[in-house]
Order: structure tokens, then C-alpha cells, then sequence
């Protein structure tokens, strides 16, 4: 099928399911699929798309008949993937200040420095606001340090303060992105760009990543890791401990490895995603799901270009 058709079964699917009115309420109760669009180039498929269903393990019995029910709905193009719960990828390796490093707020997790980027002629740091704002309330001016203070121990130091971030809302409405920006100090902190060949190199920024093209990402956890965007416009809840809740998103991207094992981990959110080839900047990682015996492992990514409009920055390459 057609892109355009994938999205608006996705939105009748997800109108039938009420998925905002249940994703607004209690963080414990039962999830729902997360539904996107299938990037089906290898299927022979007509249009090369198909719709795209994240399975939760354990709702995958209770909603059997509405799986049947919704491939044939599809007619027979649709990719069903069984996954554990999807989760902030904050967490518990110092390095200096260069995408991939270590950062954090005051409280004791980590998370990944994804990028630089101009702020309105402020040059600064782009990551998660779940990475440098998971404390409550969140607030432009708070302090934020590397090495991250659980990687610190104890050695962390303050390299500057947030200045924007989206707001994360547990409301009714989704939200379109997790990121934030702080700003460095350049008489204390410069930045070490990646060279031509590094990874982390990246020319340029798309909004339309090629599913056939390899992905990469630089992470505090995991290092350098590779996959394939296999799906996009998702919508998903998303647990945040640090809040104890679950979030609405929308418009999510997702990135598999082909033997199923995990591209990313907790402490790799704020991470950017970035074609291998061409170099250009499609994602900022935000959450994800282990791999088990239930599943794949998936990384989750907002389009780096809603995250750029709605934080009002340009990401620099050097």
C-alpha cells in the first residue's frame, strides 16, 4: 500500500482503539499496540509500505482476534513485531564534550549529548529534556553537568544551563518530541567536532530518512551502533519512571537491527541518528525496548527536523 493509505488506516484504528483517552489514564494499566507505518520495499508489496503494529507481549493474546481482524483490513500488508514495554532511555563513561559523551541534570541518571546547535546566536548542546530536565519541576537557568552524575563519581562538573526544552506533557494531547538544549561555557568547554570518517559525522539534516539506507547513532551506553529504519509515524506510549507515568507520542521513528538485538540502551537517549552514507541527521533517540524472549529489540527516535522547529535551533556541523 501507499504511505498515505498506511496512515489513515492507522488513524481509523487508532480512533477505534481511543488510544488517547486511554493513554491519559493510570500508567499501570494495560498497553496498547503502537501503530505506525511498515517500510515494506523488500515485500513486494504494492507501494512498498504496509501498516506497521508493535505487539505488547503481554496483550498479544487478549487481542488476537483484533490482530486477525485488522491484517485482514489490510489486506494481508501489515508487520506484526512482539516487543516489551517501551521506556525513557535515561540511566547509570565520562569522555569530553563531543557527541556521544556523557551529560545529565543534578539527579543521579546519564544520558548522551547528541549535537551542537545555535539557540537565537547562543551556541549550545542538544539532548533529551528526560536527559537534562528529569528532575520536576523543570526549569530554564537549572545547571547541567558532565560527565553525567552517576558516570561522575562525584567529579561532575556544571558546563552549563538549560535554556529550551519541549515540555513533556501526561496530558490527553500527544507529544510530538523529548528534547532539550543547554547552553556551554566556550572559555571552559570546546567542542570536539567529529571529522570527515568519525562516527558522528554528520553534513546535513532530512526529513525523509531512506529505510534502505543504514543508520548509525554515537551513545553514551553503547558506543557506535548500527540498524535500519523500519517504521515511522508511530504512535506509542512511553513509561518515564522518573515520572511515573506513561507519555503520548506521535510521530515516532523506528530503528531495528536485523538479528533483533538492541541498537540502543538506557543512557543512549539524546543520541542523534544519522544516515551512514549520506551523513545526514533524521532522529534524536528518546526511548526504546529490550530484546527477550518475547521479542525484538526497538529504538525510538523523533524526527530531528520536529525537534529543530519546535526548540526554534539550527544544529551545526563544525
Amino acid at each position: 500500500m501507499k504511505v498515505e493509505t498506511a496512515l489513515e488506516l492507522r488513524d481509523q484504528l487508532l480512533s477505534e482503539l481511543d488510544y488517547v483517552a486511554q493513554s491519559a489514564g493510570d500508567s499501570d494499566s494495560a498497553d496498547l499496540p503502537s501503530l505506525g507505518v511498515y517500510c515494506a520495499q523488500d515485500s513486494g508489496w504494492d507501494g512498498g509500505y504496509g501498516l506497521s503494529i508493535l505487539m505488547p507481549d503481554d496483550q498479544r493474546e487478549k487481542l488476537h482476534d483484533w490482530e486477525r481482524e485488522t491484517v485482514d483490513r489490510a489486506g494481508g500488508e501489515a508487520n506484526i513485531a512482539v516487543v516489551g514495554p517501551f521506556e525513557a532511555f535515561d540511566c547509570p563513561r565520562p569522555a569530553h564534550l563531543t557527541p556521544g559523551c556523557s551529560i545529565s541534570d543534578h539527579t543521579v541518571s546519564a544520558g548522551t549529548l547528541g549535537g551542537f546547535v545555535d539557540a537565537g546566536g547562543t551556541r549550545g548542546i542538544l539532548s533529551c529534556e528526560h536527559v537534562l530536565g528529569g528532575h520536576q519541576p523543570v526549569q530554564s537557568g537549572d545547571a547541567v553537568y558532565h560527565p553525567a552524575v552517576m558516570d561522575a563519581g562525584g567529579s561532575h562538573v556544571a558546563f552549563g544551563e538549560l535554556i529550551a526544552f519541549s515540555g513533556l506533557t501526561s496530558g490527553s494531547a500527544p507529544n510530538a518530541v523529548d528534547a532539550a538544549v543547554a547552553s556551554y561555557d566556550p572559555d571552559r568547554f570546546a567542542p570536539d567536532w567529529p571529522k570527515p570518517g568519525d562516527a558522528g559525522y554528520i553534513t546535513g539534516v532530512t526529513a525523509e530518512p531512506d529505510p534502505t539506507e543504514e543508520h548509525e547513532k554515537v551513545g553514551r551506553s553503547t558506543g557506535t551502533t548500527r540498524g535500519r529504519l523500519t517504521r515511522f509515524g508511530h504512535v506509542a506510549r512511553i513509561h518515564y519512571p522518573h515520572l511515573g507515568s506513561r507519555l503520548l507520542f506521535q510521530g515516532i521513528l523506528v530503528f531495528e537491527r536485523p538479528d533483533g538485538s538492541p541498537m540502543s540502551k538506557p543512557g543512549d537517549s539524546g543520541s542523534i541518528i544519522y544516515g551512514t552514507n549520506s551523513r545526514k541527521a533524521c532522529g534524536l533517540l528518546f526511548a526504546g525496548s529490550a530484546a527477550s524472549s518475547y521479542g525484538r529489540a526497538t529504538t525510538l527516535a523523533n524526527p530531528l527536523t520536529d525537534v529543530l522547529n519546535i526548540l526554534n535551533v539550527e544544529l551545526l556541523f563544525e
